[in-house]
């Protein structure tokens, strides 16, 4: 097996031998493909994500040179993982020890592992120090981060309120639960009160000063008013004897060992994704450059049917009277408007939900007429693989079912980070 560890970094071997990768985007490939969903890949979508900034040509130049420094450690290495053709690219999993597997597994079964302790806050250090490798990749790299939270929370919660069946089990969740999300309030009152039941009530007490200090340093607020009772409740030694789990399991985001997912979630993820083209206009561009509007929309649209992930509909209507669509169609717009501007134009994007009519994206690009043909595939690239994740996160927030967390205020948070 291909031991590789993406928890804290980038670290690969085989049998205790490391392989080395001298390139770091080939590193981040290798992740890209093991995190993946489906774990195989098409090479534009490999190419847009790792080198969003570079025109198709190039891109597509430095992706074969990586695959090639891929293949030759991994012959040197002695094991054939990676598989790459015209139809995609793909790592074999059944050989591969993955610990970010490993941890959803252990989560999944009621579990916990030595890594879940290593490091607080330990989602935030996956591929740590791949930030800055590609903007596009960032954008990818947040969202892999929160979706793995969400995940470890999801199960470890799951694990907390079967506290009646192992109350050990339950106890080491909880701890693992806040070393992963410190601000974990429920966590800390399962904690709280453990300790407490044991008779260990300056533990209980440290655990809520820990609390305390993190939410009062990195937040400005106060714990919220049941914990401060708990404590209250434990120094006068009036607690409640029984510990009540406190968490509120949802449906898991991904391939995780849990639960079937609610009726309703597992019904919305299986309706299809449509993502309208509408027409774009070019509000007070000289009649004659008309037509570069025209010829965006049209490469916009030929780079969008590359993704699987949606079904690409031209012109549809405002309402849902559009035969292709269903009542239970996800339906996306995305329209544009070309503006003069002091160098060039500007190009304005927005994506909306079409049902409900809420704008949930924009973007706004400037460029040269000079420069259009050569600047517009890059641009096309770095907008498709922009709304590929800005459509995830907003799917992300309508499957989560977590009213205790503003998924809205992250997608906007991402989207600025992006």
């Amino acid at each position: 097996m291909l031991s590789l560890a993406l928890l804290g970094g980038f670290a690969m071997n085989l049998s205790g031998d490391e392989i080395r990768i001298a390139i770091q985007k080939g590193k981040a490939l290798i992740a890209y493909l093991v995190l993946s969903p489906t774990q195989n890949e098409s090479r534009e979508r490999v190419a847009g994500l790792l080198w969003s900034e570079s025109e198709e040509f190039h891109a597509r130049a430095s992706l074969r040179q990586t695959l090639r420094q891929l293949r030759q450690a991994f012959d040197d290495a002695g094991i054939d993982v990676l598989e790459a053709d015209r139809s995609g690219i793909r790592v074999d999993l059944n050989k591969v020890d993955l610990d970010v597997q490993r941890v959803l597994d252990a989560a999944g079964q009621g579990e916990t592992t030595p890594l879940m302790f290593q490091t607080r806050r330990l989602t935030d250090v996956l591929l740590r120090g791949f930030e800055d490798i590609d903007p596009a990749f960032r954008t990818w790299l947040m969202v892999q981060r929160q979706t793995l939270f969400d995940q470890l929370t999801v199960l470890l919660e799951a694990a907390v309120a079967e506290e009646h069946h192992d109350p050990t089990s339950a106890k080491n969740a909880a701890a693992a639960l806040a070393q992963i999300d410190p601000t974990h309030e429920g966590a800390c009152r399962f904690l709280m009160r453990a300790y407490a039941m044991d008779g260990d009530v300056s533990s209980a007490l440290r655990q809520y000063k820990v609390l305390w200090d993190l939410l009062d340093d990195e937040y400005g607020m106060e714990p919220s008013e049941a914990t401060q009772d708990l404590v209250a409740q434990i120094k006068s030694g009036s607690f409640e004897s029984e510990i009540r789990p406190e968490a509120a399991p949802v449906v898991p985001l991904s391939r995780v060992a849990a639960p079937d997912p609610a009726p309703e979630a597992d019904a919305e993820v299986k309706r299809r994704l449509v993502l309208a083209v509408g027409e774009f206009s070019a509000d007070g561009i000289d009649a004659d450059r008309a037509y570069l509007i025209r010829g965006f929309r049209h490469e916009l649209v030929s780079c969008l049917i590359r993704f699987r992930d949606w079904v690409v509909l031209d012109q549809p209507p405002n309402g849902d009277d559009n035969g292709d669509l269903s009542g239970d169609d996800t339906v996306y717009r995305i329209d544009a408007t070309m503006l003069p501007g002091s160098s060039g134009v500007t190009l304005v994007l927005t994506l909306k939900d079409a049902r409900s009519g809420r704008y949930i994206w924009s973007d706004r690009h400037s460029i040269n007429l000079e420069e259009w043909f050569a600047g517009q595939q890059a641009i096309v690239r770095r907008i498709s693989m922009a709304l590929k994740v800005n459509i995830s996160a907003e799917r992300l927030s309508r499957i989560s079912g977590r009213p205790d967390i503003s998924l809205d205020v992250y997608d906007r948070w991402l989207r600025g980070q992006s």
